[in-house]
């Protein structure tokens, strides 16, 4: 089934979603209850210096793209975990080191959305008395990621 038309040119929060390949089957399952997404590109840079002028140039080399992701933790039982992804399972893909397929962007059709072969740098878990429990995991992508568009 197609994507619905976006309406508006302007993109909330809400109309970006996180999703990854679990199983390696190819079919991304979203990650829930995520609150943030923050994707950073670095192309990463090398200086020089020379007699008669200093500066800085692209490095030449693929650029390297990170996500820091945050949500409310969720333990999800059985009957849901086919469904979602959850804070522990990101913590214990980041403990083991285990690499996956990432993908992010849009929802509405011609939005763009990127995926990328991701490892897990750092995850915290946060549990103040009396609040929802949040998590929060660092991403870098261990290859040059791809654009395309929802259908």
């Amino acid at each position: 089934m197609a994507a619905a038309a976006r309406t508006l040119e302007a993109v909330i929060g809400k109309e970006i979603v996180l999703a990854v390949d679990k199983a390696g089957n190819g079919t991304f399952i979203p990650v829930g209850c995520m609150d943030k997404v923050t994707m950073k590109t670095d192309k990463g840079m090398l200086e020089y210096s020379c007699r008669q002028k200093t500066g800085q140039r692209p490095s030449g080399k693929d650029a390297v793209t990170s996500l820091s992701i945050s949500g409310i933790t969720h333990f999800y039982g059985a009957d849901n975990s086919d469904d979602y992804v959850s804070a522990a399972e990101i913590e214990e893909w980041c403990a083991n080191g285990t690499v996956k397929s990432w993908r992010w962007g849009g929802i509405y059709a011609g939005d763009p959305q990127w995926t990328a072969t991701m490892a897990c740098g750092s995850f915290t878990l946060d549990a103040p008395n009396d609040e929802n429990s949040t998590y929060s995991a660092e991403l870098s992508s261990l290859e040059k990621r791809t654009r395309s568009t929802v259908a």
